[in-house]
This record gives structure tokens, C-alpha cells and sequence, in this order.
């Protein structure tokens, strides 16, 4: 296995990405005449590269988890999203409870309103008189 990019040798859950990731390609993309040659040549590619025997079968014959049928939340909670607590909160939950985020609060909303409340609510013709002398007729629906 070379080096990346940056220098670094490639972790482990990376190595396990392209093992898992060719080895479902091929198992979707091949017919059942040639998955056999698919699989033996990715397995001594795989060889020649630093795999182990055990990681390659792994990745080949996945071990399947029993799954429950309660796994399923029953709930739903409607969080506002703060980056610090909803993902504590709904890893915690999820099992029982599905946590959706809602977006936080905009700063407005916690501010009086800027205006003053215009007296103009009911329909008719106003006017509005101007301190340079000049008035302002209007109408309201």
C-alpha cells in the first residue's frame, strides 16, 4: 500500500472502504459465470497490496447481524438544532425516540418589534399632514 497524498500512510477504515467498496462493486456489477474470477483476482490484488486473509474473507462474507423488529423509534421529537447538544441528544434518543432538527431561532425573533403599530387599520381616506405645510391624501383597503 503507497502513501497518500498528504504523506500520511492510509488508516485502517480507509483500507476497509476500498476492500468493502470493490468487492460490492463486483458482486453488482458481474454475472454469477464471472463474479468467482472477479472475486479470486481482487483477492490477489488485495494480497499483493498488505491485505490480510482474514480482512479480505471478512469483507467478502460479511457476518450477517441478527435484527431486531423493535429497533424502530415510536416518537418523534422536534429539536432546535445547537451544534453542541442535538447530536448528544439524538444518538441518545434514537432507539426510542426520532429526533428531528428544526433550525434555530433567527435573532429577530427575540427582538421587540422596530415599528410603532400605524393606526391606519381600518379602511377610508386619510390624510397626513406634512411639517412642510403639504398633505399626504391616501386611501386604505
Amino acid at each position: 500500500m503507497s502513501m497518500s497524498r498528504n504523506g500520511r500512510w492510509p488508516s485502517s477504515a480507509n483500507k476497509q472502504s476500498v476492500l468493502a467498496s470493490l468487492i460490492h462493486r463486483a458482486k453488482s456489477v458481474c454475472d454469477q459465470d464471472s463474479l468467482t474470477q472477479e472475486l479470486e483476482f481482487l483477492t490477489a490484488a488485495f494480497k499483493d497490496n498488505g491485505y490480510s486473509h482474514q480482512q479480505i474473507c471478512r469483507a467478502i462474507e460479511p457476518v450477517a447481524r441478527p435484527t431486531k423488529t423493535n429497533d424502530k423509534p415510536t416518537s418523534t421529537a422536534y429539536i432546535l438544532y445547537t451544534q453542541t447538544t442535538f447530536g448528544r441528544l439524538s444518538r441518545m434518543m434514537a432507539k426510542h425516540i426520532k429526533g428531528v432538527t428544526l433550525p434555530p431561532r433567527k435573532i429577530f425573533s427575540y427582538l421587540p418589534p422596530v415599528k410603532d403599530a400605524l393606526g391606519l387599520r381600518t379602511p377610508g381616506i386619510y390624510s397626513i399632514p406634512c411639517e412642510c405645510g403639504s398633505v399626504y391624501i391616501g386611501q386604505s383597503g
